[in-house]
């Protein structure tokens, strides 16, 4: 698996960063949250498929997303 990691300027963002997880679901991805007390990652993949993105976020002292990694091939 390729993991790219790009880090951007938040203006040249676009947004929405991460897709809305009900619609997700609803599409027939899956999701799944897991983390520790200040961590959360949040996976969204597309079952049977190279298809996944990790949403990484930190609380400081708000939770902030801190890491995007698009692990498709």
């Amino acid at each position: 698996s390729r993991v790219i990691t790009l880090k951007e300027n938040t203006a040249e963002v676009t947004w929405p960063v991460m897709p809305d997880l009900r619609q997700a679901r609803r599409a027939g991805r899956e999701v799944q949250i897991h983390g520790e007390e200040d961590t959360r990652v949040v996976t969204v993949r597309t079952p049977d498929t190279s298809d996944q993105q990790r949403y990484h976020f930190q609380r400081q002292p708000c939770w902030t997303l801190v890491k995007r990694e698009d692990q498709s091939i």
